[in-house]
C-alpha cells in the first residue's frame, strides 16, 4: 500500500511539474525571455525527469533509474540556485552542475542501487539542502539590499516569499539528512516525517507557490530591466541627466536635513572637440567610456554618478570632506591616464570643479558653483582641480 501511495503521488507530482513547466514557458518565458524564468524552466524539467526515473523503482531498471533520478533532482536544485543568482548578477559556469550531479549519481551506483531505493541517499539529501540553502541566501540578500537607484533594486514581497520558501525547504532537507544519518530510512520516524510520501506532498505544495511567485518575479525582473535601461546613458552606462538631477537633488536635501556636507563635482574632458575632430568620433566615444569607467571604479557605493551631457560628468559625494574628494578625483585621474593606449600620441585629461553644500544651497546652485570652478581649472592650464569658495 505504501508503494502504491508513493507511485500515485509521484505521478501526480510529475503532472504538476509538467503543467507548471508548460505554463511558465509558454505564458512567461516566451513573453519576457527572463533569465530567472529560463532557469526555473530547466529546474522544473529536471525535477519532472527525476520523478519519472523514480517511477521505475522496484523494477529491473532501478539499478540505473534511481541514481539517475537522484542526479536529475540535484540538477534541478542547481538550476533553482542559478535562478536566484540571475536576479543579482549574470550567471556563469552553469556547466559546473555536472559536479554535484555526477557525485550524486555515482554515490547511488556504488551503493547497491539494484536493491536499495535509498542508495546514495545521504549525498542526495546533503546536496539538496546545500543548494536550496544557497538559493535562499541569494533571494534573502535581495530583500535585505538597500535601494540604490539604477544599481540595486527593491524586489517585492514575491522575492521574500521565494526566499522564505527556499529556506524552509533547505531546512526540511537538512532535517531529512539528520534523520537519515541517525535512525536510517527504514525507521518509522523517517518514513512518517521525512520519507517519500511527505516529501512528495511538500514538493507539490512548493511547486504551486513557486509557479505563482516565479511568474511574478520574472515579470518584475523585466520591468526593472526596462526601467534600468531608461535611466542609464546608453554610451557610458551611467545615470542619464534626468535621473542624475533627481537623485543628486535628493542627496543634497538629505545633507541639509542631517547637517552634513555633500560635495558636488563637475568633470569635463579637456579639448574633447579636438579629440573628435582629430581622431574621429569613435575615439571620442572611447574616451567617454574610459572616463566613465574611471569614475565608476573610484566613487563610493553611496555616491551619485552620471553623465550630465556631452563630455560633462557629475558626481555627488554625501558626507564627504576635502580629503575624500581629493582621493576620489586622484583615483579618477590615475585610472583615466593609465587606461589610455597612447596610440594617438596624446594623453587626454579632464578638469574638475568642486562645490560643497551648506545649510541653504540647493543642487542647481551647487552645480553652477562647481561649473564655475571647473572653468577656472581649465583656465589655469587644464587637467586641474578648482574648488568654489564663497559667493
Amino acid at each position: 500500500m505504501e508503494t502504491l501511495d508513493v507511485f500515485s503521488l509521484r505521478v501526480a507530482l510529475g503532472a504538476v511539474a509538467l503543467t507548471a513547466l508548460v505554463l511558465m514557458y509558454a505564458a512567461v518565458f516566451r513573453a519576457n525571455r527572463s533569465a530567472y524564468c529560463a532557469w526555473w524552466c530547466w529546474a522544473l524539467a529536471a525535477f519532472m525527469a527525476g520523478t519519472a526515473c523514480y517511477l521505475l523503482n522496484g523494477t529491473d531498471h532501478q539499478v540505473w533509474a534511481n541514481p539517475l533520478g537522484n542526479a536529475l533532482t540535484v540538477g534541478g536544485a542547481w538550476c533553482v540556485w542559478l535562478a536566484a543568482r540571475s536576479l543579482r548578477r549574470p550567471v556563469t559556469n552553469a556547466w559546473w552542475a555536472v559536479v554535484p550531479m555526477g557525485a550524486t549519481g555515482a554515490a547511488g551506483l556504488l551503493d547497491d542501487s539494484d536493491v536499495d531505493v535509498w542508495a546514495g541517499g545521504a549525498v542526495l539529501l546533503a546536496a539538496m539542502a546545500l543548494l536550496l540553502g544557497l538559493a535562499s541566501l541569494e533571494l534573502l540578500a535581495l530583500v535585505r539590499a538597500s535601494r540604490t537607484f539604477a544599481t540595486h533594486v527593491v524586489y517585492t514581497r514575491f522575492a521574500r516569499v521565494m526566499g522564505i520558501t527556499s529556506t524552509g525547504l533547505a531546512a526540511y532537507y537538512a532535517w531529512r539528512l539528520a534523520l537519515f544519518a541517525l535512525v536510517g530510512p527504514e525507521h518509522t520516524l523517517f518514513v512518517s516525517g521525512a520519507g517519500s510520501v511527505p516529501t512528495t506532498i511538500v514538493t507539490m505544495v512548493v511547486l504551486v507557490v513557486v509557479s505563482f511567485s516565479a511568474t511574478a518575479l520574472s515579470n518584475e525582473e523585466q520591468t526593472l530591466s526596462l526601467r534600468k535601461r531608461a535611466s542609464l546613458d546608453p554610451l557610458t552606462g551611467l545615470l542619464n541627466r534626468a535621473d542624475l538631477e533627481l537623485l543628486s537633488d535628493r542627496e543634497v536635501q538629505k545633507a541639509r536635513f542631517t547637517g552634513t556636507t555633500a560635495a558636488v563635482v563637475l568633470a569635463d574632458l579637456d579639448r574633447f572637440k579636438d579629440i573628435n575632430d582629430t581622431f574621429g568620433h569613435q575615439a571620442g566615444d572611447q574616451a567617454l567610456r574610459l572616463f566613465a569607467d574611471s569614475c565608476r571604479h573610484s566613487v563610493r557605493s553611496s555616491d551619485v554618478l552620471g553623465r550630465y551631457g556631452g563630455d560633462e560628468f557629475v558626481m555627488v559625494l554625501p558626507a564627504a570632506d576635502a580629503d575624500t574628494v581629493t582621493e576620489v578625483i586622484t583615483s579618477i585621474r590615475r585610472l583615466f591616464t593609465d587606461g589610455q593606449s597612447g596610440r594617438d600620441g596624446v594623453v587626454h585629461s579632464a578638469s574638475f570643479g568642486v562645490a560643497y553644500s551648506d545649510a541653504e544651497t540647493d543642487f542647481p546652485t551647487l552645480l553652477a558653483h562647481a561649473d564655475a570652478a571647473m572653468y577656472r581649472a581649465k583656465a589655469s592650464g587644464r587637467g586641474g582641480v578648482a574648488v568654489h569658495e564663497g559667493p
